[in-house]
C-alpha cells in the first residue's frame, strides 16, 4: 500500500491504496480533480461497520446488508482496490455515505446530477473501475495483477 498524495486529489485523512489503483486513479484525476473519502479500510474497521449496520438492521439478511456495507470477507476496501470518489466542485445528488435511497448510481434527481454521476462513471470505467449500483460513489477497481 502507499500513501494517496496527487495535486489533483483531495483526502480529508490520509488515505491508502494499492500502487496499480493509484496510478489509475490519478489518469482520473487528470481529467477531472477528485475527492478521495475512503481507499483501503483495515478488516477490523469494514467488520466493525459491517456489525454495526447489521445492529441497526435486524430484520435483514447478511446479503441484504451487503448492498449497503460490505460483508467482510467479500470487501475491496480491505485489499486497497476500492475507492470512494466525487467529482470535486460537481453536485453529485447527496452527500457521502447518504443511505436514504437517492445515493443509488441510477437515482435521478436532475439533469445536472445524472450528468455528473454519469461523467465520473465513465471516467472510472476507462482505467477499470466498476461502480457499485448502490453506491454512487463507490468502485472497485477489477483489472491487473493486484496483490491481497
Amino acid at each position: 500500500m502507499i500513501e494517496v498524495i496527487d495535486i489533483n486529489i483531495t483526502t480529508y485523512t490520509p488515505q491508502y491504496l494499492q500502487e496499480e489503483v493509484f496510478e489509475k486513479l490519478k489518469k482520473v484525476a487528470n481529467k477531472h480533480k477528485l475527492i478521495l473519502y475512503e481507499g483501503y479500510r483495515s478488516l477490523e474497521k469494514q467488520t466493525e461497520m459491517f456489525n454495526k449496520f447489521k445492529n441497526e438492521h435486524p430484520d435483514l439478511t447478511e446479503e441484504e446488508c451487503h448492498k449497503f456495507v460490505a460483508i467482510p470477507e467479500k470487501a475491496f476496501h480491505v485489499t486497497g482496490k476500492s475507492v470512494d470518489v466525487a467529482l470535486e466542485g460537481k453536485n453529485m445528488g447527496t452527500e457521502y455515505l447518504c443511505f436514504d435511497g437517492r445515493q443509488r448510481t441510477d437515482y435521478y434527481i436532475n439533469e445536472e446530477v445524472k450528468e455528473n454521476r454519469k461523467l465520473l462513471c465513465d471516467l472510472m470505467a476507462e482505467q477499470g473501475f466498476e461502480n457499485f449500483y448502490n453506491e454512487w460513489w463507490h468502485f472497485d477497481y477489477k483489472g491487473g495483477e493486484l496483490n491481497d
